[in-house]
């Protein structure tokens, strides 16, 4: 639901809220009237307690957001070293293979860079990059067949499509 408001948006809804909520404090406390001492001393105790608690909320907050953080590089490393992995392989390969290989890789990794540095899932360039890598996908998987098909008994071939299945796979299990 508020995954759609821009933050400028919500930085002023945020500030309306608040504002508001002190100005209706302002206003029913002038209407009280003066506190005895004995409130003042209950009112620090609470809100030294309130205080703890954003505190703690903050320090939750920021330790998933880290772990979230790490998680997400630590894929996006183990990607790049499968598409390197991948790239140095299919210089192995015969001709024609190879050179179509070394092409569809190079764009591979534009594309996946395109998709790691996208902002959110929903925007058109995350979508273009995602449709690109799929059909970069369906190609590399075609060439490697192809050079499968042109030397079934080498290991080059091999070695290249168990390399391009790793890189596959890294790239399905990314958040």
């Amino acid at each position: 639901m508020f995954y759609g408001v821009s933050n400028p948006l919500a930085i002023v809804l945020l500030c309306l809220i608040i504002g508001g909520a002190v100005f209706t404090g302002i206003v029913i406390g002038g209407r009280v009237g003066p506190r005895p001492e004995s409130d003042r001393a209950s009112f620090g105790v609470v809100q030294g307690t309130l205080l703890g608690l954003v505190g703690l909320l903050l320090a939750f907050g920021m330790s998933m957001a880290v772990g979230r953080y790490d998680v997400r590089r630590s894929m996006v490393v183990t990607e790049a070293n499968a598409i390197g992995t991948t790239y140095l392989r299919a210089q192995l390969l015969a001709e024609p293979e190879r050179g179509d290989t070394l092409e569809l890789l190079a764009e591979y990794g534009d594309a996946a860079t395109a998709l790691a540095t996208a902002e959110r899932r929903d925007t058109p360039p995350f979508v273009a990059a995602a449709a690109q890598i799929a059909q970069l996908q369906r190609d590399l998987w075609g060439t490697a067949g192809d050079a499968v098909a042109a030397d079934p008994t080498g290991s080059a071939p091999r070695l290249y499509i168990e390399a391009l299945n790793t890189m596959i796979d890294a790239h399905t299990s990314a958040p």
